[in-house]
């Protein structure tokens, strides 16, 4: 199969009785996409689906579903929210998926274009190895939305 110059390939096969495969192959500056990082990135690409996985998922008939992020509280002001996570979770260098991750993850998704999405939070205590408590500025109706994005998708943190 033929692949331009440039242009970069996603596959992936496994053993055993899966049976799929993935193939996907595109040219990143055609797509408009400069980066993989979904703390550096602008425009959001269904790869990154692929590569990292999401805080919260979104499903199609509109509710909001654990996946890193396991379970959450949400005070009864919206201020304060206690986010359980999964355990057993590692990245692709074998790193952890831990609290520590997730406080570095939001504190980090300050500095780039999606900022916006974690605006409303205010500090982020790390309240066990796998529980954080995040306490926003002002109730955000937006926040489930915002952990279901592709830009809200998380990185190993010595990745980058």
């Amino acid at each position: 199969m033929y692949h331009a110059p440039g242009s970069m390939h996603f596959s992936g096969t496994c053993s055993g009785s899966c049976g799929k495969v993935l193939y996907a192959s595109g040219d990143p500056n055609e797509l408009g996409v400069t980066t993989f990082n979904p703390i550096k990135v602008e425009l959001s690409h269904e790869a990154m689906n692929l590569i990292y996985d999401k805080l919260i998922e979104w499903g199609a008939d509109g509710n909001f579903y654990p996946a890193l992020i396991a379970s959450w509280d949400i005070s009864d002001d919206g201020l304060i929210w206690d986010l359980s996570l999964q355990q057993g979770v590692t990245f692709h260098d074998g790193s952890p998926f831990n609290a520590e991750v997730v406080k570095w993850f939001l504190k980090e998704m300050e500095t780039g274009p999606s900022a916006y999405m974690v605006g409303s939070i205010d500090t982020v205590e790390v309240t066990g190895p796998y529980s954080v408590r995040m306490i926003l500025k002002y109730p955000e109706p937006n926040m489930l939305f915002n952990m279901a994005q592709p830009f809200m998708t998380v990185p190993e943190h010595g990745s980058l």
